[in-house]
């Protein structure tokens, strides 16, 4: 199965204002890719395929950890990988004493532990909001997204730490919540 660890978003006034983002981003004309409100999370640690012993190991790990829900607070807009090449939309995060940065290191720890892959080390605090999946409108979308990218969502609490497993369809990806670490 293909799995990554993450953080979700589930506070209904930030979704909305995320959604309010989403619409005015749309309106540069681009080509975009929206993520679905229930799919909206920070991914910690993307692990690609694992198999079912290495999930049960995760799972064992994440059952027996303590990593509740985090406060974190949403501003800024950006791209990945640069403006020049725009394939993410993201909003940025920024959490207290980096628990945030802390966690992803966790996660990390979480999955050698478990006997996987070791994941990269390298991780940015985001929000992807949207994909580009052409150059139309580029430019426009470039520009729109720099007059947005000192924008302040807001705060919110996030869910307690998850594995989560990625289906890929022809409609997008659907997420599944296979284990949590104890809130």
């Amino acid at each position: 199965m293909r799995a990554f660890i993450s953080l979700d978003i589930e506070d209904k006034d930030v979704i909305k204002a995320i959604r309010g983002v989403q619409e005015s981003l749309s309106e540069a004309g681009a080509d975009l890719k929206l993520v679905e409100e229930e799919n909206l999370h920070f991914t910690l640690s993307f692990l690609g395929e694992i198999s079912e012993s290495d999930m049960d190991n995760i799972c064992k790990q994440l059952r027996s950890s303590t990593f509740p829900g985090i406060r974190i607070s949403l501003k800024g807009l950006g791209v990945f990988p640069n403006v020049n090449f725009p394939r993410v939309i993201w909003i940025g995060a920024e959490s207290d004493e980096d628990l945030l940065v802390r966690y992803a290191q966790a996660a990390r720890t979480i999955i050698i532990k478990s006997g996987v892959h070791s994941p990269p080390e390298e991780f940015t605090p985001h929000l992807t909001i949207a994909r580009v999946r052409s150059g139309r409108n580029k430019r426009e979308l470039v520009e729109l997204v720099s007059k947005m990218s000192s924008i302040s969502i807001g705060e919110t609490r996030t869910s307690p730490m998850r594995l989560k497993e990625s289906l890929l369809t022809s409609r997008g990806p659907i997420y599944k919540t296979i284990c949590e670490a104890i809130p």
